[in-house]
């Protein structure tokens, strides 16, 4: 079973310590990548990962995604509202459409 053969990248990737492999994270990553990690984005690699129930160690995610998911899993229903409280603060989750359109984001990349 090879589920990294799934990938919408595979015949131009050369990540060799995919975490769309099965022996992910155990695998030696060899020095001479030329890509040194995945570029596939998360939703991605945890669709193929749900077809394959059970054979990854961490689900198709990366070793910062699997650390950052147990670190929310751990923390009260309050601190996961409070944080999400601080994000919405500063931009980073989504808010109300009336929020949405009040960010105007210039070419630069910054908001108004």
């Amino acid at each position: 079973m090879k589920p990294f053969f799934d990938c919408p990248r595979f015949k131009k990737c050369s990540v060799n310590n995919c975490p769309l492999d099965p022996e992910y994270p155990d695998i030696c990553t060899d020095p001479r990548d030329i890509e040194g990690k995945c570029t596939l984005g998360k939703v991605y690699r945890l669709r193929i990962a749900e077809r394959y129930h059970g054979v990854f160690k961490l689900g198709g995610m990366t070793r910062r995604e699997f650390a950052a998911l147990k670190a929310w899993g751990s923390k009260t229903p309050e601190e996961q509202a409070e944080y999400k409280a601080r994000l919405k603060k500063i931009g980073f989750a989504s808010g109300s459409e009336n929020d949405k359109q009040k960010r105007i984001v210039t070419p630069g990349g910054c908001s108004e």
